[in-house]
């Protein structure tokens, strides 16, 4: 097998007696291993926005107020969503383990610190590897069309397909 291989790089480099061509083609290659996306995938992240959990509970509140009441039936509605907790931030994070010899003993000890990045030359924040969103305790809906059990039971099934919450965490009422 490895005299199928040597034949075949014989036939391509027999092929390719030109030098610029042979150039061109390594330094396209490098390029292509350099620059995959053919763009700077860390310049997109650090330029989106992260909604706090109060932008965050506004948008949702938001747009599932404008999907509900496009329900037959529904009516008018209003929205209230409460949140468990704030969502989580993780940090990347840079371990080091250091041995040093004391008087013939060995001695292991651990550091840990958070790893930065720098945006510009004065300022450094933490690289953020990770970020979830708050998780979502439950919702009221009041709408004007929750006396019919059928609308209310479609204004149910909907939250829990766009949220995610159980059905006994999701409240419907009727409004005034």
């Amino acid at each position: 097998m490895k005299m199928d291989i040597k034949e075949i790089l014989k036939k391509i480099s027999g092929q390719i007696k030109n030098t610029k061509v042979l150039a061109v083609i390594f330094i396209v290659g490098i390029g292509l291993i350099l620059f995959p996306s053919g763009g700077k995938r860390e310049e997109k992240v650090s330029s989106e926005k992260t909604l706090t959990g109060a932008e965050y509970k506004a948008e949702l509140e938001s747009e599932l107020k404008s999907i509900l009441s496009q329900i037959k039936g529904a009516g008018k509605v209003s929205v209230m969503i409460t949140l468990s907790d704030e969502g989580n931030t993780y940090f990347a994070v840079d371990e080091s383990v250091n041995y040093t010899d004391d008087e013939g003993k060995k001695n292991q000890s651990m550091e840990t610190g958070h790893v930065l990045r720098s945006e510009d030359s004065n300022t450094e924040e933490p690289l953020i590897t990770r970020r979830t969103y708050p998780e979502i305790s439950g919702v009221l809906v009041c709408a004007d069309g929750a006396f019919d059990p059928q609308v209310k039971n479609n204004i149910i099934k909907a939250v829990e397909a766009l949220l995610g919450v159980r059905s006994h965490r999701v409240e419907v009422l009727e409004r005034k």
